[in-house]
């Protein structure tokens, strides 16, 4: 999901989406960490040591749980993850090594949303902890091993 920064007087501002929001039990008033890896900005809730969120009134009840990522965003976040790895001249040997399967059936899976492959999640968990492991300038080999130890495939 691509987003612009939104001026706000003399600051910017990122709005953040009522999905995200729910999936990471966001409210009003909720107080952010923001951090830097000096590539990323990375914005988690504040929570006190029993996991809750201090801004939330009593009334709101319970803070929710981890909610599952919706169907879409991990799509999304599959299409994005799988053109990285192509820009990365990702072969089809090297995909069946990561995947099993062809490239092209989880292109289109993905592509989809197909809900008809219960692996997809775990496929696209795959190809990001790939994808990671490249861009912290690891081989392939390297990077296929350390994604399969992250996410294994299940035995056949």
């Amino acid at each position: 999901m691509e987003k612009h920064l939104i001026r706000v007087g003399h600051s910017y501002a990122l709005v953040i989406d009522k999905p995200i929001r729910r999936i990471l039990g966001l409210a009003d008033q909720t107080a952010l960490r923001v951090t830097t890896d000096g590539v990323r900005i990375i914005a988690e809730p504040v929570r006190d040591p029993e996991g809750s969120d201090p801004a939330r009134s009593p009334a709101m009840g319970p803070a929710p749980g981890p909610m599952p990522v919706p169907l879409e965003l991990r799509r999304i976040s599959g299409l994005k993850t799988f053109d990285a790895l192509l820009k990365r001249e990702m072969s089809q040997p090297l995909f069946e090594r990561l995947n099993g399967g062809r490239m092209f059936a989880f292109q289109v899976a993905v592509d989809i949303g197909s809900k008809s492959d219960p692996q997809l999640s775990a496929k696209i968990d795959r190809c990001e902890a790939c994808l990671r492991e490249l861009e912290a300038g690891r081989t392939w080999d390297e990077a296929i091993a350390a994604a399969l130890e992250r996410v294994p495939r299940p035995m056949a």
